[in-house]
């Protein structure tokens, strides 16, 4: 999710992140190390090639196809957050983007990659390179627009992050540059152990579309669509996960 549980300049070193084992989903995938949810980078790895043909993801669960109780939940949620922890100093970030030059369609591409290879849908840790300071982050259950208001959601949202997450991984099943589209299309899958007493286990098939400015090269449009409705989502929360599967 984007800044449920669904975009660092480039000059800068962005955060290490952990507990990460990112797995990309190829013929022989190749996953990286999994641990206690710190938050630190795992050493990269040589990346598997995707495959073409995955599956789309079972149902199209969108912004407008979420009911009000469940966007109302989230926000307030979002809203609490941001309240007890706050949303970190964005003022000075925004200023250095000011100005920045166009990047190109294959940039763009490769950062978009980078990200999902250090698994950015659960750290919510992103290039800020390849968005626009007005860029429009949606998913099924919150949408907004802003890229400072993005970073300030996952600055209140790492904490929780870093004591709720046993481990996490992410398979990328495709990630398609659409030049005559502006777009770049990723279909993916997230699975995430919640360190709760019943163990509960997050699991969630999608699809997002970055559409990209013509000029500056960056994403100002970011929709993230999920196989499963937003409520079932939230349900695997308190759901015990059946660990006879893994």
């Amino acid at each position: 999710g984007i800044v449920t549980p669904g975009p660092a300049m480039a000059p800068q070193a962005r955060p290490r992140v952990g507990a990460l084992r990112l797995q990309l989903a190829a013929r022989a995938p190749r996953a990286l190390s999994s641990g206690p949810a710190a938050l630190r980078r795992c050493p990269r790895r040589g990346v598997a090639r995707p495959t073409c043909n995955a599956l789309p993801p079972e149902g199209d669960a969108r912004f407008e196809g979420t009911s009000p109780a469940v966007k109302g939940l989230v926000s307030g949620l979002t809203g609490l957050l941001l309240a007890v922890n706050g949303g970190g100093r964005e003022e000075a970030r925004q200023r250095l983007r000011v100005g920045r030059p166009p990047i190109s369609p294959k940039q763009l591409h490769a950062g978009i990659r980078e990200d999902f290879e250090e698994g950015y849908l659960w750290t919510g840790i992103i290039n800020e390179n390849l968005y626009e300071e007005d860029c429009r982050f949606t998913d099924p259950t919150l949408s907004f627009v802003g890229l400072s208001t993005f970073q300030r959601n996952i600055a209140a949202l790492t904490p929780v992050l870093k004591r709720a997450l046993r481990s996490f991984e992410v398979s990328l099943y495709a990630c398609d540059l659409l030049p005559e589209e502006r777009k770049v299309v990723a279909e993916w899958e997230m699975r995430g152990d919640v360190a709760l007493p019943w163990q509960p286990r997050v699991q969630l098939r999608g699809r997002t579309e970055f559409t990209f400015s013509q000029e500056t090269g960056r994403v100002y449009s970011y929709d993230e669509t999920w196989g499963i409705s937003a409520w079932e989502a939230v349900l695997q929360l308190v759901k015990p996960a059946r660990r006879a599967e893994d």
